[in-house]
């Protein structure tokens, strides 16, 4: 073997034997950074979407308490606008009986007892 025996070849191996030891261990410590990079990207990202379903579940439970609490508002006016009527009709009735202006059985026949017999079918049915 005349070729390892010269110096330039010894040389020329022993660069070029420093070269990949050198670029091998510069490529697995560069593997091990990007492998760990990537594993923390993963990670944040994962955390990351988690507070997003976090605050979007907050955030719809929020928005069903409002409406909650508006659907009970509103109901709660239509009731009490619905008994103001009621008692308006019933005190109306009431005024024109004690007046001697109907008798007990015409305001069983007025458009107003109907009326109010009417809307107390529907209130019912809608539960």
């Amino acid at each position: 073997m005349k070729i390892f025996n010269s110096l330039k070849s010894r040389i020329i191996i022993s660069i070029t034997g420093i070269v990949i030891v050198s670029l091998s261990i510069t490529t697995f410590f560069f593997a091990q950074k990007a492998k760990h990079e990537l594993s923390n990207a993963i990670e944040e990202n994962a955390l990351n979407l988690l507070k997003a379903t976090k605050n979007h579940v907050v955030s719809q439970h929020n928005s069903i308490l409002y409406h909650k609490a508006a659907m009970l508002s509103r109901r709660k006016r239509e009731l009490k606008n619905n008994t103001t009527i009621a008692f308006a009709i019933i005190n109306s009735a009431y005024r024109k009986y004690k007046n001697e202006q109907i008798s007990e059985a015409a305001q069983l026949l007025s458009p107003h007892y109907q009326e109010l017999h009417e809307h107390a079918q529907t209130v019912c049915a809608l539960g």
